[in-house]
């Protein structure tokens, strides 16, 4: 997956070829390492969180917003970065 595009609009996220139709957008602020441990099952002391994160569900996974212009996305239990174009 890595290198490949990340799409997200409001009516389609796509990761690659794969299409996860129209998204959620639900958003919610929480402490990031709670999180991950409760819903992802995984740490993730790497990914250079802000303290508290948006959490974004996008329907098949959901986007940690990271910045202004990067998320954190959560994919079959793996995080990548995404930084918008």
């Amino acid at each position: 997956m890595v290198g490949r595009i990340f799409t997200i609009s409001k009516t389609a996220v796509a990761f690659g070829s794969r299409d996860c139709g129209a998204p959620e957008l639900t958003m919610e602020r929480v402490e990031p390492e709670a999180y991950r441990s409760e819903q992802a099952h995984a740490s993730g002391d790497n990914l250079g969180l802000p303290n508290p994160v948006t959490v974004v569900d996008l329907g098949c996974t959901i986007a940690f917003v990271k910045g202004k212009n990067g998320l954190v996305i959560l994919w079959k239990r793996w995080f990548f970065d995404a930084v918008r174009r």
